[in-house]
């Protein structure tokens, strides 16, 4: 075969031309294509228009609050992220701008947090703006569509600029606006911010031309390149955005070295052009300032940046078929798919590694064409899209060792490389124009040769990965594949898709090399452009949600009713999720959840202790009285009555273990768990427990016995007659305390014994996480295979410590583990409100909700606030504040009393005002979250915001009646919007100079 192509005529002289100087009608047809193969990309989303949206929010179906129909749910679970977070801070930015404010600040996540900060918000972004305008299904649809139609026209101009034809430039486009990555993100801010690289590449690339030939740079090329730089961060997506400036600034570098290697007299104007280039990119910057500065002053602030390492996930090299079948383990947008662990998880780090088969086949066998054929600057520019697109491999696949070094550099793991396929597919799709270009324009005098080896060399490739394909199922899809025939059809029927249209195009580049007229050119192009969509569009549409219109943010009566009920008080659903993470913000509710740790810390941390939230979701999975005081949450809704609160299942989450530890309990050993209820009382104690028999006879006794006296005060016994017949099972007990309050304080024990044989080796776990949609019988397996013993539930001040009691061994030996949570309230506070949908609903009442006046105020020093703060209890929140005066102030209690009281005049997302009237003063403490841009006045006199309980903002009043203002108004938002006008105005200036010049 490398004899074969040794005979192409290689003296051919492919210099790029400016390509885009002609009138319109010269590239309006290849536009127009582009257009029209987009929309077909998107025809079920476009023929639907009236009843469908491009959105993922038919996931709402499963929660009953927003469920539309009984039973429903939806097919998008996976792709749910965009609806959940994304599309409702635009409804809630669409709704702010619409009342005239600006959308600067988020109230119904928690303690709230910036949204202008929030860089996923995206609020500056093109593709943003048609949901803030025009009708959501329409504005998502406009979207959808404009990111792939900018993704193919920028990629058009780049490859013009390369000096490729129109017809392998429109090849080349497809190839990279269709990639796996852009088709699964398309909802994502991810492709907002990836979709203008190509534009910039391409202007950076006409820009360096102009200066290597002597011509003057094009005004309109570097208003193209500074807009295109700032909607890349502007974009949505910081990770992507990061990756794509990174390929960027290397194309640059090297493109810029290759032309000063060129010769002496071209260094000076190299010098040049990357002094103006460093000079479009700080304006750029400039104008990115209005939504950059609040950004970084927002990013140290939460917990994403130190979780950027865990998100690190990159392609396992053993799944190598997948690159060529994407679908091969199914598809689980369809619930098509074995198991999520094959890859985990299966849609993001295949798909979006996917290029398409035929381009894949081209860029393996761009090395065997491209050197000889080419003159030497654009050899130079294939060259290093070849090293970019091999760098990039070595990178995402596991196997090579190259992806642990990229996680383990500081600041690098920062940008994890499952946002970086862009690395990948931009110098994959231009390798394969290039390929398609040479094949198609060749002069050799033996083509049938060149055709031979192109469809020798693609049937080789295809068998490869055909094989490769059946060793992947009988990898892993094979002892996985029990009761899913359907799925692995599902597959096979993929895999033969995907070949048919691989040997099409196969069959278009072998007509290719037979150079014919005009429109036998254009036709075989037109023919392995088909054959790209296929194996890449068509098998990848089913991962561009759509839903019914009616299901996005639906207002049922059930909505209705909830949101009537808890009006603008914060709630918390514990140990059930009442409406996913974020998607809150869509339906003005104030739920204490919030995704992925963007919450602002310590606000995030101190919610981890008080509710145990300890998923991406932070959902409670438990809640003292002293939470809902600290964190102004006067209502609790759960999926059980009282006092028996599902505090640790929840069918949406994972199962999860934590810390498990073995016990062994028999006749001579029990395990004690030691506590001290609340001051409001215990209530209840649920123990679940999973267990395997030693015996027939065994059993369990459960004691909760009074320290002080010693006396019992409930047992319980479980025999292994109430297990399942192969001796395991999943039990359950709850002990109700009524009109006890005179053990509050008291230190109260749990002993578990076995006083009639040995149960058997078990661990002792914590249940913190649900068990995603198992039946009981099910979980009751699943945790007698894994040999888990029990789980205790229960609330309180208190200090849990697990021990084991062995006899004649001396004092008790500390156990490591932990015990779940209930709740112990006084039960004349938590009163039912009703049930909604499948919820209960219930209020502590006397509680305050957002905002409380106290008269008993403690000034610490910084560090000592920290320290008696960090922990869920030690003071009473409704009672006392805990102040922050900074360092080297002693410690001061102050005491207020008399009469006060606190009504709400004004209640905004980013202003707050309340009439406060007291005798002596009072402290109004409130459970916003403290952040830097928050400013308070009390008749409109600037007063001092306190830091107060560990994460929240307080103020001192004084003596009378007053009006209290709390306002966000942050500097950081002030400062970049005046550099962004300043930078705007100076862009114009130097616009206008140019044509001027010009």
């Amino acid at each position: 075969m490398l004899g074969s192509l040794s005979l192409v005529n290689s003296t051919r002289s492919l210099l790029p031309t400016p390509r885009l100087a002609g009138p319109l009608r010269v590239h309006g047809p290849a536009l127009a294509v582009l257009a029209l193969v987009v929309a077909l990309c998107l025809y079920e989303a476009v023929l639907g228009v009236r009843t469908q949206a491009l959105t993922a929010a038919d996931f709402l179906e499963f929660y009953p609050l927003a469920a539309t129909q009984p039973g429903g749910g939806g097919r998008n679970v996976v792709l749910a992220d965009p609806a959940m977070q994304m599309e409702a801070w635009a409804v809630l930015a669409r709704s702010e701008l619409h009342q005239g404010r600006w959308p600067l600040w988020n109230p119904y996540n928690g303690g709230g947090r910036p949204l202008m900060g929030n860089l996923q918000s995206a609020l500056f972004s093109p593709f943003t703006w048609p949901l803030l305008l025009g009708p959501p299904q329409v504005g998502l649809l406009v979207s959808a569509w404009a990111k792939l139609f900018v993704l193919a026209a920028g990629t058009y101009w780049f490859l013009l600029e390369l000096g490729l034809s129109r017809r392998s430039a429109v090849f080349g486009a497809l190839a990279h606006a269709t990639g796996g990555l852009y088709f699964l993100w398309l909802s994502y801010p991810h492709v907002g911010s990836l979709a203008f690289v190509a534009v910039a590449l391409a202007a950076v690339e006409r820009w360096i031309r102009r200066f290597r030939t002597g011509e003057r740079p094009g005004r309109m090329t570097g208003a193209i390149l500074v807009a295109s730089l700032t909607w890349i961060v502007l974009g949505g997506h910081p990770e992507a955005a990061g990756f794509g400036l990174l390929l960027i600034a290397l194309w640059s570098a090297v493109r810029l070295a290759h032309v000063a290697l060129a010769g002496a007299r071209t260094k000076g104007a190299c010098a040049r052009c990357a002094a103006s280039l460093v000079g479009l990119a700080l304006l750029a910057a400039a104008l990115c300032s209005v939504q950059l500065l609040p950004f970084f002053e927002y990013l140290p602030r939460t917990a994403v940046i130190h979780s950027a390492r865990e998100s690190h996930s990159v392609f396992a090299f053993e799944n190598w078929p997948l690159a060529f079948f994407p679908n091969l383990a199914g598809r689980p947008v369809d619930g098509m798919y074995f198991h999520d662990s094959i890859p985990a998880p299966n849609y993001q780090e295949v798909v979006a590694f996917h290029a398409g088969a035929l381009p894949l086949f081209l860029v393996l066998f761009s090395p065997l064409v491209l050197w000889r054929a080419l003159a030497s600057y654009q050899r130079g520019a294939a060259l290093t899209l070849l090293v970019l697109a091999l760098l990039a491999a070595l990178l995402f696949f596991q196997g090579t060792g190259w992806s642990h070094v990229w996680a383990a550099r500081p600041w690098l793991h920062v940008l994890p490389l499952n946002r970086g396929q862009v690395l990948w597919l931009l110098p994959a799709s231009a390798l394969a124009a290039f390929v398609l270009e040479h094949l198609s324009t060749q002069r050799s005098p033996r083509p049938q040769v060149l055709a031979g080896c192109v469809l020798a060399s693609g049937v080789g490739v295809l068998l490869f990965f055909r094989w490769g394909a059946e060793a992947f199922h009988g990898l892993w899809l094979e002892p996985l594949a029990e009761g899913r025939a359907h799925v692995r059809e599902f597959a096979n029927a993929h895999v033969w898709r995907v070949s048919a249209w691989f040997l099409t195009g196969i069959a278009a580049l072998a007509l290719c090399c037979f150079r014919g007229p005009r429109p036998l050119r254009l036709a075989t192009t037109a023919l392995a452009s088909a054959a790209l969509l296929g194996s890449s569009a068509i098998e990848l549409r089913g991962y561009v949600p759509t839903s019914p219109k009616h299901q996005r943010f639906a207002r049922t009566s059930e909505m209705d009713r909830f949101q009537g009920a808890v009006g603008t008080e914060q709630f918390v659903g514990l140990g059930t999720v009442v409406l996913p993470a974020d998607s809150n913000s869509a339906y003005r509710l104030r739920q204490l959840s919030a995704y992925d740790g963007m919450w602002l810390e310590p606000y995030d941390s101190h919610f981890a202790i008080a509710f145990q939230g300890k998923n991406l979701g932070r959902d409670a999975t438990s809640a003292t009285a002293q939470a809902l005081e600290r964190f102004g949450t006067p209502w609790i809704a759960s999926n059980s009555d009282w006092p028996a609160f599902e505090t640790e299942f929840s069918y949406l989450r994972p199962f999860r273990l934590i810390r498990p530890q073995h016990a062994l309990v028999h006749s001579s050993q029990s395990v004690v768990q030691r506590f001290v209820p609340s001051r409001d009382g215990l209530c209840a104690i649920r123990i679940r427990f999973a267990a395997q028999t030693a015996g027939r006879d065994a059993a369990l006794d459960f004691e909760i016995q009074d320290d002080t006296s010693g006396s019992v005060l409930a047992r319980a016994t479980t025999h292994s007659r109430a297990l399942t017949p192969d001796g395991s099972g999943l039990l359950q007990y709850v002990f109700r305390f009524e009109n006890l309050r005179e053990i509050a304080g008291r230190p109260l024990s749990l002993r578990i014994s076995s006083p009639a044989g040995a149960l058997g080796q078990a661990p002792i776990v914590r249940l913190s996480m649900g068990m995603d949609h198992l039946r009981r019988r099910d979980a009751a397996r699943f945790l007698a295979r894994k040999k888990l013993f029990p789980v205790a539930t229960w609330d309180g001040n208190v200090a849990w410590k697990l021990y084991q009691e062995v006899p004649g061994k001396g004092p008790l030996t500390r156990l490591e583990g932990g015990l779940d949570f209930d709740l112990s309230y006084g039960l004349d506070r938590l009163q039912a409100h009703g049930m909604f949908a499948n919820m209960h609903l219930y209020r502590y009442s006397g509680q305050a909700s957002r905002a409380w006046l106290v008269g008993e105020a403690t000034l610490l020093p910084d560090a000592d606030w920290k320290k008696r703060t960090a922990a869920a209890g030690g003071y009473s929140a409704a009672h006392e504040v805990l102040i922050a005066a900074g360092e080297g102030v002693p410690a001061n209690k102050e005491i207020l009393r008399g009469e006060r009281s606190l009504a709400t005049r004004l209640d905004l997302p980013m202003r707050t005002k309340w009439q406060v009237s007291s005798e002596s003063g009072a402290w109004l403490v409130t459970a916003q979250a403290l952040y830097p841009g928050w400013k308070a006045s009390i008749d409109g006199t600037v007063a001092r915001l306190w830091p107060a309980n560990g994460a929240f903002a307080a103020v001192r009043v004084p003596p009378g009646e007053h009006i209290v203002d709390l306002v966000y108004a942050p500097g950081s938002v002030r400062l970049g919007a005046w550099i962004s006008a300043l930078a705007a105005l100076l862009g114009v200036w130097l616009f206008l100079r140019a044509r001027e010049a010009h």
